[in-house]
């Protein structure tokens, strides 16, 4: 492909190829240059980096794109565009149709530049970027080409490429171990209360999900907590505000574990202390403050990168050490660029986070989310990190704010799921959308968790979605939409909305009427819409239709949704002669199951105790024992029913 340099002629670009993948690799000759803004505009929110420099690649024609890009400082978002040309700035991924296969380019972010992708009349251009830095003597590799069948698989492949080329393959998700404490059912403060959050409510918000036996396993302590000028928005010191918490953060923790059976607390804040950094004239700030920069206009005062691990090591340390704090919520993280602008590069950010990888692993485990923090600089650099997330935030108040929620949450996980399970946001139990936020959550991968306020919780939205002990029932990998809906807006397109996560054998699928079509839309579930089921015979479990049916490359599965209503389907692999389906009460019904096999003359098994137990037979049954004993059953709409009280593992036995 002949790549075009810049007018400047500041770049010598070149390629080479890895296997199936092309790596442009970009050297910087002139820094000197002139170089041109590659920010969007203020009003965008977002850092204003300068490229140093650009070259094009001709990508020719294309139908059907998709493009993720940063809109904000601190997220991306996936546009439409009807053309390459109009590919949005500072696209990170696009994807589009090709020779009747799938083509992609990546953006590429290492320590030495970052690149952008934007779409122009002559091809896609590919900016490099350092935020001012007059660059070095490497040539990183700046962009990823592919094409193949399968987009799943070949943005995979250009981003494992990108990292093999740094020397840093442990940085896929798939090199990294999801933590074990986000396993179980959460609560966070901050839809609750916002900046009002106080022990007294904290406590009375633990007693209600206790009398409405909802099983928590975290809480997490949002922005709000903190000692802080809420006004000026610094940090006066590293506690609790005292009106707030008069006995101390640590007190709440303490209540929360002995009292109401949680297993972790957390706390929320900001990467810089707070939003506007650390308070002049406070014990804390003489502590740090020949070793703080004050940048932007506000004369933002924050810890200078070279002391990020000892600023957040004392915090750290006082918070699990004093305080029982078992992990924290960090925000703003994309912000340190638009601190730094000028005065150095995007490897500032990533001494940022190195600083606060290197704590949060010291003092918490590794248990840490990190907020805020989807732009390139972020989401490439970080080390060891597991958990990010992938949207702006859930606004309860917002009409309609589902929509752009899971757009951005399930489109975001093409490009960030390679690196990080996505945190989905906090939910509404009890609120218009729950439904469609409690079936998102059931297949989204990550944590699961709500923000109702006091006497709002609705356990019918939170119990699909928990075992009784408040353990997720989660998927293996991130939701992503499926390959119908992967190249179309959804809130334009005709069609429902789908999203699937592998399980197992099996699948996980959520169906959404998200279209600003207003009126009922039917649509299908076939196997050519996930790679991997266009080989074998399928059962599909409906939810909410409560309904068994075989999926085969013949039939499809129809689905009509009225608008705002959401569909959950479990696509699990047809076993010969039987199978046990599970709890019929949870999302992913199959969580139940341990253990089963089947034979002409038997199916046996064993299960979690659930008061409802579905399994399918070819033949039919003409006795159920669980535990030995004799049971009724009962036929339903393409299976049998079993009811039963009992708790613990139990042995099931249908004989035919």
């Amino acid at each position: 492909m002949m790549l075009t340099p810049s007018s400047a002629c500041n770049c010598r670009p070149w390629a080479e190829t890895r296997g199936d993948i092309t790596c442009y690799r970009m050297q910087v000759t002139d820094p000197n240059a002139p170089q041109q803004d590659a920010g969007l505009n203020a009003d965008t929110q977002t850092d204003q980096a300068s490229t140093l420099a650009w070259f094009t690649l001709p990508a020719g024609e294309a139908r059907d794109i998709t493009a993720v890009y940063q809109h904000k400082s601190w997220w991306l978002r996936p546009g439409f565009p009807k053309a390459l040309g109009e590919v949005p700035r500072r696209s990170q991924l696009v994807l589009w149709r090709k020779d009747g296969e799938y083509a992609a380019l990546l953006a590429v972010c290492s320590h030495a530049y970052r690149g952008d992708l934007e779409g122009t009349p002559e091809g896609i251009r590919v900016s490099v970027s350092a935020n001012g830095c007059p660059g070095d003597d490497s040539a990183p590799v700046v962009c990823c080409a592919g094409q193949g069948p399968d987009p799943y698989r070949l943005t995979e492949a250009l981003v494992q490429a990108a990292l093999e080329s740094q020397g840093r393959l442990h940085a896929l998700r798939k090199n990294k171990t999801f933590p074990r404490m986000f396993e179980y059912f959460g609560w966070c403060t901050w839809d609750a209360f916002y900046h009002k959050v106080n022990e007294k409510d904290i406590l009375a918000k633990l007693e209600e999900f206790r009398q409405k036996d909802v099983p928590l396993g975290w809480l997490l302590i949002d922005d709000g907590w903190s000692d802080a000028d809420y006004e000026t928005k610094r940090l006066n010191s590293l506690g609790a505000a005292p009106e707030k918490f008069p006995q101390g953060i640590g007190h709440t923790a303490r209540v929360a574990k002995e009292q109401y059976g949680l297993h972790q607390v957390g706390v929320w804040h900001a990467l810089m202390g707070y939003w506007a950094g650390l308070n002049p004239g406070t014990p804390l700030f003489r502590q740090w403050e020949s070793r703080l920069m004050a940048r932007g206009e506000d004369h933002v005062l924050i810890p200078r990168e070279e002391i990020v691990y000892d600023f957040m090591s004392q915090w750290h340390s006082q918070l699990a050490r004093e305080d029982a704090v078992d992990f924290i919520k960090v925000d703003g993280q994309g912000s340190a660029s638009i601190y730094y602008k000028g005065a150095a590069d995007y490897r500032r950010t990533a001494e940022y986070l190195r600083g606060l990888e290197r704590s949060a692993h010291d003092h918490m485990g590794d248990n840490l989310i990190n907020c805020m923090g989807m732009a390139p600089q972020c989401m490439w650099l970080r080390e060891t990190s597991s958990l990010s997330r992938s949207s702006d935030d859930f606004v309860p108040q917002v009409p309609h704010g589902f929509r752009e929620h899971i757009l951005q949450n399930s489109f975001n996980s093409l490009l960030q799921g390679q690196f990080y399970w996505g945190d989905w946001d906090m939910f509404w139990s009890d609120h218009g959308e729950n439904f469609q936020n409690s079936v998102a959550r059931s297949v989204s991968g990550g944590p699961v968790y709500c923000s109702d306020p006091l006497g709002k919780t609705d356990p019918a939205a939170i119990r699909p979605l928990i075992s009784r002990d408040g353990r997720v029932n989660r998927c293996d990998g991130v939701g992503l939409p499926t390959l119908d809906c992967l190249l179309s807006d959804p809130l334009t397109r005709e069609g429902l909305f789908k999203i699937f996560n592998p399980r197992g054998a099996g699948y996980a699928l959520a169906a959404f009427h998200i279209s600003s079509r207003e009126h009922t839309i039917t649509d299908k579930l076939e196997t050519c819409q996930i790679p991997g089921l266009a080989e074998g015979e399928w059962l599909v479990y409906r939810y909410f239709g409560r309904k068994l049916e075989v999926l085969t490359q013949a039939a499809g599965i129809s689905l009509t949704l009225a608008p705002n209503q959401a569909e959950h389907l479990l696509v699990l692999p047809r076993q010969p002669h039987g199978q046990f389906i599970g709890d019929p009460e949870k999302y992913l019904c199959d969580c139940t199951v341990l253990e089963q096999h089947a034979t002409r003359e038997c199916l046996t098994g064993t299960l979690t105790a659930s008061p409802k137990i579905l399994f399918r037979a070819d033949a039919a049954p003409r006795a159920v024992l669980v535990e030995g004993q004799p049971v009724a059953f009962a036929p339903g709409d393409g299976f049998y029913e079993i009811a039963w009280e009992g708790t613990g593992r139990i042995h099931i036995q249908v004989l035919f």
